[in-house]
């Protein structure tokens, strides 16, 4: 159950890190100024 917990994690922290890559051209296309980032997910909260 650990390594799924840390494979998740992985996941997440690697699509907050390209919708982060993506601000300025998020930025740039869409006219807005701020932007949160956060990840859905089907799953509890993991700590």
């Amino acid at each position: 159950m650990g390594r799924l917990y840390k494979r998740l994690i992985t996941y997440y922290r690697k699509s907050i890190t390209k919708e982060v890559n993506r601000e300025h051209l998020i930025k740039t296309k869409l006219g807005l100024s701020d932007i949160e980032h956060f990840v859905i997910s089907r799953f509890p909260e993991i700590i």
